[in-house]
């Protein structure tokens, strides 16, 4: 993080030295081809304001690759962070927030089901998260369903049905827009 601000910092403060060094390196060398000063004065200044450009698009771009680095422990970070948190629902409530931010730019309906169904069973069968997760859209239902159906398959598994009942009775009577989206 540091690095990254000192070479910003950097980048910054030697900016007007390298465009100013360009902007007489290339007026010297058009000079030598007779154009009019004020039509030379033009392109240098045209020159220089493409380059600007392509500077600032540049280090955006760097900066968009930098945060996108930066999205898979951010959401680790904040998936760990639902159940550490479980207890606090305004903690559990920012977690969801900051993970529904990130949903739209990334696979994180996808990756976020995958840690779910794939964690221990006090996470998995967690139904105040798992509540959460679904009203916030950060679930793949289909996928959960599936999952779920595995587990409840001859009802070999309480736990399983156990919170299977409970989820869905506090989905019917708490969040029927959930419901009515998959009947």
């Amino acid at each position: 993080m540091v690095a990254k601000l000192a070479g910003s910092l950097a980048h910054v403060t030697c900016k007007e030295p390298i465009h100013g060094s360009i902007s007489g390196q290339l007026r010297n060398s058009l000079q030598g081809l007779g154009i009019a000063n004020e039509l030379l004065d033009q392109v240098v200044q045209l020159v220089i304001n493409e380059l600007l450009t392509l500077d600032i698009a540049l280090s955006s771009y760097g900066l968009l690759l930098g945060i996108i680095a930066e999205v898979p422990s951010v959401i680790l970070r904040n998936f760990k962070g639902l159940y550490e948190n479980a207890s606090n629902s305004a903690l559990v409530d920012a977690h969801l927030v900051i993970l529904a931010a990130i949903r739209d730019v990334s696979k994180l309906v996808v990756e976020l089901t995958s840690m779910v169904l794939y964690s221990e069973e006090d996470r998995k069968f967690n139904k105040d998260i798992t509540i959460g997760l679904i009203c916030s859209e950060l679930l793949s239902l289909a996928e959960y369903n599936v999952h779920m159906a595995k587990f409840l398959d001859c009802r070999r598994n309480k736990a399983a049905t156990g919170f299977a009942i409970s989820l869905v009775q506090t989905l019917v009577v708490n969040d029927s827009k959930v419901i009515t989206l998959y009947l």
